[in-house]
């Protein structure tokens, strides 16, 4: 399983962190893509490839990580039969955090997950 790290995923495409989830305790970022939309991280596993939207935004106050969210969420939705075109709704449980995400069928082979949030 290849994972991209945010930091350098922003570097590449030209991005600025613009939140950062607990500093202190150095435990992840989130950084949005210019204009507010787009694909902020992405995960190769299981022969698909997953990209994520917004959904690390909504982790504030949850003292999760955001690359273990993205990782545990990959992992799930990689086993799920996602069609493209298809949308799926579902929820996972991250250190004792119920976390609900939507995600969507891009292509047979790509799925997106273009939020999540604690519930």
């Amino acid at each position: 399983m290849a994972v991209v790290d945010v930091e350098e995923l922003a570097k590449k495409q030209g991005l600025k962190p613009n939140l950062q989830l607990f500093a202190e305790d150095n435990i992840g970022e989130y950084v949005s893509p210019s204009g507010g939309g787009g694909i902020t991280s992405r995960i190769s596993i299981n022969g698909k490839e997953i990209t994520f939207g917004h959904g690390g935004r909504h982790l504030i106050g949850t003292r999760l990580n955001i690359n273990a969210v993205n990782k545990k969420l990959a992992e799930v939705v990689s086993k799920l039969k996602i069609k493209k075109g298809e949308f799926y709704k579902g929820q996972v449980k991250v250190n004792d955090v119920v976390i609900e995400f939507t995600s969507f069928g891009v292509s047979d082979d790509v799925i997106n997950i273009g939020t999540y949030y604690p519930k």
